[in-house]
């Protein structure tokens, strides 16, 4: 019932806005279920007046009432009523800057407490504090957010805390100090989908998943240079999230991070380059699966890193490398993934063969090297065995499933000559393999 209330306000909203008279310019409209005017109001606090209006004159507040904003700037407003809708009417500017007369949000823009209400089409210019804030009872959801800008905000760009869920569309978030999006306590197993929409410049994190959320479904939304990560998911109580189509580019640490005791998470088709640290990093977590990121080098801590930690039902396949499509079997520990850029590839001072290559590479995690009794002897044996020519195509999971049951321990990077002719002499015929140095359980 409450999601069904919640589209019908979207609704109303929508046929408001496209199908009335013009709003004029400084001046904000209280419209009924029907469109008919109520009321309207001027001055910099014209939408707050037009946001008490509705709580002293409707009755029912069951009753899904508008409220159109005309082109000009006006201070901040906080929204405790269920059941209403604020937008900017179709084709306005409309600004919310600093706080107008009264101090409607504690130094924020939008204050949302109550359940079933959409606030679209706004502009929120610099903030002392989140730019738009959503605090909810746990009985009610239903807010939607749909192309808001927010742009340097104190704080959080925006900040969902409690409640059944949340539809935030196509936002543009700018130089926020703190978190571009900010959700925390989202125990409910409501659908909470982010859809679109561009955050830049992050001062932390793009976007967080602080603490308990559940549900999120995220979907070609583009993050580019946070401060730290792009999205970061390191609590226990994060359950059952989704990342499809997402862009994230510049991080300062990491691109993506899964940890702290995360459950089902899911990252797919989706792109993640220029992280100073991994592209993905995966920590302490269950249920993980990870298809059609690519695996390129452009990420300077590695790709796809997998810490020493403990998962459980995990699944890396359709990793997308330059020449080709590739999966990872089990669950690796203290293990990073990354492409080999041509311009990288030399080992050594061995010349960079002009043959086609390989462009994966795995080696430990930085942070752990677990001993292997059979390390470089392993791996003499196996790059001499890999030159011939049953091998020399066979790709690197095909070539590990040969073996039967591995345990993955150390990798180790192979050159592999295709003639006889040393590798430093001007035109060497070779190719740079990256393969995992396998051993059997057995000899641990």
């Amino acid at each position: 019932m409450i999601r069904r209330v919640g589209i019908t306000v979207s609704a109303a909203l929508i046929a408001s806005a496209s199908g009335a008279v013009a709003v004029a310019p400084g001046t904000a409209e209280v419209r009924d279920e029907a469109g008919a005017v109520v009321a309207a109001f001027t001055g910099l606090d014209a939408v707050q007046d037009a946001v008490s209006s509705v709580v002293t004159g409707r009755a029912p507040e069951a009753r899904p009432w508008t409220i159109l904003v005309g082109t000009g700037t006006y201070g901040d407003f906080a929204v405790a009523t269920p059941n209403l809708a604020v937008a900017a009417d179709a084709g306005a500017a409309v600004v919310i800057s600093g706080v107008g007369i009264r101090d409607d949000t504690g130094g924020g823009c939008v204050a949302i407490t109550r359940g079933n209400v959409g606030v679209a089409g706004l502009t929120c210019s610099a903030p002392s504090r989140t730019g738009v804030s959503v605090t909810l009872r746990n009985s009610e959801g239903g807010v939607s957010l749909g192309s808001l800008t927010i742009d340097r905000a104190g704080e959080h760009g925006i900040a969902v805390t409690g409640g059944r869920g949340v539809v935030i569309t196509a936002p543009t978030i700018t130089d926020p100090a703190r978190d571009g999006i900010h959700l925390a306590l989202l125990t409910a197993r409501t659908a909470s989908p982010i859809t679109g929409g561009a955050i830049t410049r992050a001062g932390r994190d793009g976007l967080r998943l602080a603490d308990d959320v559940r549900g999120v479904s995220v979907t070609g939304l583009s993050i580019i240079r946070a401060a730290r990560y792009g999205i970061a998911s390191e609590d226990a109580g994060n359950s059952d999230a989704s990342f499809s189509g997402v862009t994230v580019t510049g991080s300062g640490r990491d691109g993506v991070l899964l940890g702290g005791g995360t459950l089902r998470a899911t990252v797919v088709s989706s792109t993640i380059t220029g992280s100073t640290g991994a592209g993905v990093r995966l920590g302490e977590a269950s249920g993980l699966r990870i298809t059609g990121i690519p695996v390129d080098g452009s990420n300077a801590g590695g790709d796809l890193v997998f810490d020493a930690a403990v998962r459980t039902g995990g699944a890396y396949d359709g990793l997308r490398a330059p020449d080709g499509m590739f999966a990872l079997v089990g669950e690796p520990a203290a293990v990073r993934v990354s492409g080999v850029p041509i311009a990288r590839a030399a080992v050594a001072s061995w010349a960079i063969p002009k043959s086609p290559m390989p462009s994966l590479m795995v080696t430990p995690s930085a942070s752990s090297r677990p001993s292997c009794p059979c390390t470089k002897r392993w791996a003499r044996r196996r790059s001499r065995t890999l030159t011939t020519p049953r091998l020399r195509s066979t790709t690197l999971t095909q070539w590990a499933s040969m073996f039967g049951p591995m345990t993955v321990r150390k990798t180790w990077l192979i050159w592999l000559h295709r003639s006889r002719q040393s590798p430093v002499r001007s035109k060497p015929q070779g190719r740079i393999w990256a393969v995992w140095l396998i051993c059997r359980p057995q000899v641990f």
